[in-house]
């Protein structure tokens, strides 16, 4: 690997001169537990926090670690319905835009039809997410118990 980068380098950049790694750097990469140590939340992980504004309303942030990657959701809940709707993650998702259309298509849904209606748009509009499927964007979307969100 080092041959590799050493003489692909400079094509890309331009000339790169090769130096030693200095003593401090050192110790810290040899004192460094291996990277099959460090935190990483497991399949399953659940993150939230919600905000209560008043008159019924109230923000969440929910992230869900699902089998194709990590899943975010932002929510404002009105009346027990999504007002708005903003996702994101590290995953895939085709055809191109489908994400917004999801957003777009939720607003409105009443916090117990999350699930049913996910597989409606899934259908209707052609969302393929390779390891995320409805039930993972339900997870993500029911509403918080005020138990399991972190308040704000």
């Amino acid at each position: 690997v080092e041959k590799l980068v050493c003489d692909s380098l400079p094509r890309v950049v331009g000339p790169v001169e090769r130096v030693g790694i200095d003593s401090c750097l050192g110790d810290q990469m040899r004192d460094a537990p291996p990277s099959s140590s460090r935190r990483i939340p497991p399949a399953e992980a659940i993150t939230s926090w919600m905000v209560d504004i008043g008159a019924g309303t109230s923000l969440q942030h929910r992230g869900y670690k699902a089998p194709g990657g990590f899943m975010r959701a932002t929510c404002e809940w009105q009346d027990d319905r999504i007002a708005k709707a903003f996702l994101s993650g590290d995953f895939f998702c085709f055809p191109p835009g489908a994400l917004f259309q999801l957003e777009q298509n939720l607003v409105g849904v009443k916090a117990d039809q999350v699930s049913s209606k996910l597989e409606q748009i899934y259908g209707r509009i052609g969302l393929v997410t390779p390891g995320i499927h409805a039930e993972h964007w339900a997870k993500v979307l029911a509403p918080a118990h005020k138990s399991d969100a972190k308040a704000l």
